[in-house]
């Protein structure tokens, strides 16, 4: 048992943890996932790229089953930043063996939370796994250039013609100049209808950015 794995083993027992996603299982040092599903997440797969009207091309890691559901909802609403690390590893890897790295993006742009959701919640969730697709591109993070100006309801539970009025609007630019002509990459933890990337796109798009492709963690497929 090398070092790692026996921390692991004496952090587990000095301090007993459920498994992130199912809730059931001990966790694997140092993720809070444990081990079958790790499993799982990692045997997913990662689902081709697509297109839109609007974008140019949609990357994502993996597709969105119930095991990556239930770690992102923990990270997303129960503040387990801790699921970062095992999304790093994941996001870091899909970029190794993706085009993705061979695109010339100018600027990463996070899908933005409405301030008062964001003060509430303590943070953007995709604000981090954007910073840990400019670091490993070496491509700049601008969180302040797009923004949420209408606190809108959740999008849960909606069809995608719903999910699109309740969007409409909801977004804007800061930086006009800032994005004349400039091949933007937004990111979000992950895409279902396409109706928020789709919005955040037109968004940019009519701010005079020259393209636009998105970056997610998971998608329904």
């Amino acid at each position: 048992m090398n070092v790692n794995c026996l921390l692991g083993h004496m952090l587990n027992v000095i301090s007993p943890a459920e498994c992130a996603s199912c809730g059931e299982n001990a966790p694997i040092y140092p993720f809070p996932v444990c081990s079958i599903c790790v499993s799982s997440i990692i045997s997913s797969g990662s689902p081709e790229k697509i297109t839109s009207d609007i974008t140019q091309k949609i990357y994502s890691c993996l597709e969105y089953t119930p095991a990556v559901k239930c770690c992102l909802k923990s990270f997303k609403f129960e503040g387990n930043k801790k699921l970062a690390a095992f999304f790093r590893k994941i996001i870091v890897s899909q970029l190794l063996s993706e085009e993705l790295r061979k695109e010339r993006y100018d600027v990463i742009l996070p899908v933005p939370l409405h301030r008062s959701r964001k003060r509430k919640r303590g943070y953007n969730q995709s604000e981090i796994l954007a910073e840990m697709i400019s670091n490993s591109l070496g491509v700049p993070l601008r969180p302040d250039i797009l923004i949420k100006i209408r606190n809108t309801p959740p999008q849960s539970g909606l069809r995608k013609t719903e999910r699109k009025k309740n969007l409409k609007g909801s977004f804007s630019v800061t930086g006009k100049a800032f994005l004349a002509s400039k091949s933007v990459l937004v990111v979000d933890d992950v895409i279902t209808t396409g109706a928020t990337i789709e919005e955040c796109a037109a968004t940019i798009l009519n701010a005079g950015a020259g393209t636009v492709s998105a970056f997610t963690l998971a998608r329904v497929i």
